[in-house]
This record gives C-alpha cells, sequence and structure tokens, in this order.
C-alpha cells in the first residue's frame, strides 16, 4: 500500500477529531449579547411607553429613551398561560431589579412574574 493514501487517512481523521474538539466545547449560551445584557443589568420600575413584539420584545419604561431587548418565558403555573408580549399593555406598570431573572408586570392590581434566561460570563 502506498504512503501517501494512508498519509491522507492518517490526516483526514486528524481534521475529524479537531472539528469535534472544537464543535464539542462550544456553548452558544455564552455567547455575549449586548441587548440582553442591557436588560439583565437595568433597574427598571415605571410605566410601560413602548412594547414591540417580533421575535423578542422591546420594552421602553418611565420617560426613559432606552430600549430594552428580553425574551420571557411563558409559564401556565406562574401567569396561566399569559403570554408577556399579547397581554401587557403600554400603560401598565413593570418592575425589575438589576441583575434579576425575574420582571414583574403590575397590571390591573395584580403582580404578573415573568422569567427570561440569563447569561452564563
Amino acid at each position: 500500500m502506498s504512503r501517501l493514501p494512508q498519509f491522507l487517512y492518517f490526516l483526514i481523521a486528524i481534521l475529524v477529531v479537531v472539528l469535534v474538539v472544537i464543535v464539542g466545547t462550544h456553548d452558544p449560551s455564552q455567547m455575549e449579547n449586548p441587548p440582553f445584557t442591557k436588560f439583565y443589568y437595568a433597574d427598571l420600575n415605571g410605566k410601560l411607553t413602548s412594547l414591540v413584539a417580533y421575535r423578542s420584545i422591546d420594552i421602553k419604561v418611565g420617560t426613559s429613551k432606552e430600549k430594552y431587548r428580553f425574551n420571557p418565558r411563558t409559564d401556565d403555573r406562574l401567569n396561566d398561560g399569559k403570554h408577556f408580549h399579547l397581554f401587557a399593555e403600554v400603560g401598565d406598570s413593570v418592575r425589575k431589579p438589576a441583575r434579576s431573572d425575574t420582571l414583574y408586570l403590575l397590571k390591573n392590581g395584580q403582580t404578573y412574574r415573568y422569567l427570561f434566561s440569563t447569561f452564563k460570563k
């Protein structure tokens, strides 16, 4: 058997191992997400002045012109399955302490909690 095919098989095997290691150690949850980071560190307390839902939720609170983006999780046990983007309205109040994983929606004298995924450093 020629040495060239053996070398090619060996080279391909090494490349496959390297690719498996690279793909296996890549953790997408550790990727930086600047809009979410801004939301996570924000201390929010006020009325919703803007609410836009597309792939995520964009909100503005109070007199601030800052826009915050997040992806709330809907939980049947937590809010009876009320999706934030369908339930919340401009004029409702929200509260979220900085570095908290919970946004509180205050609507009609009731408080609803919305969780969202945090990022890893």
